[in-house]
């Protein structure tokens, strides 16, 4: 950061030192907007090796998004990669696992700030860029890729002799991109999701476009390089934002407008008949304008909303979304959970994942179990399908995403920060004896340490970090993301 201290209002924490025995509190640093990912959009989690891998949108050293690993057995979250512009930023897609490695795209960043291709190896934690997307090859995708034939495929939101995005193949083996069809307003344009492979096809959709500007069901044969479409019309959905599910020969979505509510469908599309059944129109209070994939598991299909769904816990004006369970058979819909911001997190703007008979997710906005508190980071959480059990497994905003962090140890003592408590109740660092079992509150901070996480002990000293606290902060970190939106 530098040796400026900056300015602002955003009063995301500080950086302190004391001396050995926890003593002598000193504020070093006023923190810049800086925590390990927030705000997740488009995306969902992968697991690979009992563990999953995802990206946030935002939050990071930078606020350009993150790279982060969690293993749901330990709840322990690492953040791997920062964004920081130059290696791409504020990826809005998910991660996929090829010969090893992962490979995704951001939205923004790279030399063109357009987005970019790149490879990061976890056993390394090296990420690569690997490719510069710009406005005539494809530019800002907000999706993910798809692998066929050792070869990657995807799509972008803009970019192309139409500027209403492209689809792309792209061999990670010897980088070659190649972009193979321009979408256009009749074709349809702007997709905004990922690309499905059925017998040798990819099939997709697009937000906007095919004539009546209500988005397109689209297949395209990567070898004939052909097109087909099938175009919404409002009263059967509308400018979806995400994938197709296969199930039995039949694709399943959801439009995030259109339908007799215009809160978004659900809906069955058959590629080969070219058949289409809306099956149910999405209400605000059973949830509304879903942005991503429906996930099928024991013989039903589960999905998010971003808004809809009414807590009894919240006024009835601010509802922020809910997880849903829909029967493709008796087409019984039943709200599974309606998030509430404070406890739960809410307004997910992604698909979910299965993995042990749970559903996964992650929420871009709440989660700070304080209704007084202004947590807009979101969080990764667990349901269980039949108990309709839910558990908030981190939230984003926390340094280390759990609780009062991990304690340090220093001369037969153990030293640790707590996120509450204390003379202002807003934490102390406390001091604990191994040998006597005796615990004493060193200090009590002057500023909110929800959560400071680490002691980390230096020449003598003890420097950690806390995630609010003094409003004199923001300034420059805060520059930059606005530089590399604009």
């Amino acid at each position: 950061m530098g040796n400026d201290e900056g300015d602002g209002t955003n009063n995301m924490g500080v950086i302190f030192n004391t001396d050995g025995t926890g003593d002598n509190l000193q504020i070093k640093r006023k923190l810049k907007n800086s925590y390990p990912g927030g705000n997740p959009v488009y995306t969902n989690l992968i697991e690979h090796n009992n563990k999953f891998y995802g990206m946030t949108s935002e939050g990071g050293d930078n606020n350009l998004g993150v790279i982060f690993e969690w293993n749901p057995s330990t709840n322990v979250y690492i953040k791997k990669v920062d964004f920081n512009g130059s290696n791409g930023a504020i990826p809005t897609g998910s991660l996929a696992f090829y010969a090893g490695k992962f490979y995704g795209m951001t939205s923004l960043g790279g030399n063109n700030n357009q987005g970019v291709i790149f490879e990061w190896d976890p056993s390394t934690n090296t990420l690569r860029k690997k490719i510069e997307l710009n406005v005539g090859i494809g530019s800002i995708p907000l999706g993910s890729m798809t692998l066929y034939l050792n070869k990657f495929y995807g799509v972008t939101n803009k970019g192309g002799n139409y500027n209403g995005g492209v689809v792309f193949e792209w061999t990670p083996s010897t980088n070659v991109y190649i972009k193979k069809n321009d979408f256009d307003f009749t074709k349809g344009s702007h997709p905004i999701g990922d690309l499905t492979l059925y017998r040798g096809k990819f099939y997709g959709m697009t937000s906007e476009g095919g004539c009546t500007g209500k988005g397109v069901i689209f297949e395209w044969d990567p070898v004939t390089n052909i097109f087909y479409k099938k175009k919404f019309n409002g009263t059967d959905g509308s400018n979806p934002h995400g994938g197709l599910t296969m199930l039995n020969g039949d694709f399943y979505g959801m439009s995030n407008e259109g339908g007799i509510n215009n809160k978004g469908v659900i809906f069955k599309w058959n590629p080969l008949t070219n058949a289409y059944n809306k099956r149910f129109d999405l209400t605000k209070s059973e949830g509304a304008n879903p942005e991503g994939n429906l996930v099928y598991y024991g013989e039903k299909f589960y999905g998010m909303t971003p808004i809809g769904g009414i807590n009894p816990g919240d006024p009835e004006d601010a509802p922020h979304g809910q997880i849903f369970e829909w029967d493709p058979v008796t087409n019984a819909f039943w709200g599974i959970l309606h998030f509430s911001p404070y406890f739960t997190g809410s307004s997910p703007h992604g698909s979910l994942s299965i993995y042990e008979g749970k559903l996964y997710g992650m929420t871009s906005w709440g989660g700070s179990n304080c209704a007084t508190c202004e947590n807009r980071n979101g969080v990764i959480f667990d349901i269980e399908p039949s108990s309709e059990i839910y558990t908030k497994r981190i939230s984003f905003n926390s340094t280390d995403g759990i609780g009062t962090g991990s304690l340090t140890q220093y001369k037969g003592k153990i030293y640790g920060i707590t996120e509450e408590g204390g003379k202002d109740d807003v934490g102390t660092i406390s001091e604990w004896d191994l040998s006597t079992n005796s615990y004493t509150k060193k200090i009590d901070l002057p500023f909110s340490s929800y959560s400071c996480s680490y002691l980390t002990l230096f020449n003598s000293k003890f420097y950690g970090m806390s995630s609010v606290g003094d409003n004199n902060v923001g300034a420059i970190l805060n520059g930059i993301r606005q530089q590399i939106r604009t």
